[in-house]
């Protein structure tokens, strides 16, 4: 098993593209702490190439990003790159964490079958984020999108760290309890909305597997 970080960020509409630019902070936080990354960037999220990639080179995290449903992991353009009984042995013996809508469903479950030194961390809801449409360009200075985003960035930098999968799934939602709060005492005309969006991330975000597995 190797000590890699392997991260999927296709950009093929304006939830993918927030994603892959903040997954990029993440990736430059593996770096700056010596962990090898390998980035398919927008245009590479594609089943055959990253099946033969984990399948070679057995990345012991995964950080997938871009859209889902309940048995299934989605790479470019809806492309299916991980499915429920036709490739997710592929996610045995690593510590998954999908930013992706309905992926803990069924296929999250699923690696709870796998034993020890799997986990999957993902959404049983659609993972939801607000955004300011004055920073589509430069998503990394949208400070709404960062209250959604930042705890599930936090959560991938806590495995790189060496936490236990449990404590970097519980410190992720304490930042967004946080950020709940944050929300609610703007009140301003919408507030009750964002607040809603990311009480369903928290309460939709569950974890599968060993709780006490590292990186």
């Amino acid at each position: 098993m190797s000590q890699r970080l392997l991260v999927t960020r296709p950009e093929h509409d304006d939830t993918t593209t927030y994603l892959s630019h903040y997954a990029k902070l993440v990736i430059k936080y593996a770096k700056e702490t010596g962990v090898s990354v390998t980035d398919f960037k927008a245009g590479t999220v594609k089943k055959e190439t990253i099946n033969k990639f984990m399948e070679k080179q057995k990345p012991r995290l995964l950080f997938f990003n871009g859209h889902g449903g309940e048995d299934c992991i989605e790479g470019e353009k809806g492309e299916i790159i991980i499915k429920e009984n036709e490739n997710d042995e592929l996610l045995k013996d690593k510590i998954t964490y999908a930013r992706s809508c309905f992926v803990a469903v069924s296929l999250g479950k699923k690696c709870s079958t796998f034993g020890k030194g799997t986990c999957f961390i993902g959404y049983e809801f659609p993972f939801q984020f607000w955004f300011d449409e004055t920073r589509t360009t430069n998503p990394i200075k949208d400070k709404i999108a960062a209250l959604y985003l930042e705890p599930s960035n936090e959560l991938v930098k806590y495995l790189i760290k060496g936490d236990f999968t449990k404590t970097a799934f519980d410190k992720s939602r304490e930042l967004m309890i946080k950020n709940m709060n944050e929300i609610l005492k703007e009140n301003e005309p919408g507030a009750l909305e964002r607040f809603k969006a990311l009480w369903m991330n928290c309460e939709g975000q569950k974890i599968y597997g060993d709780k006490e597995t590292s990186f």
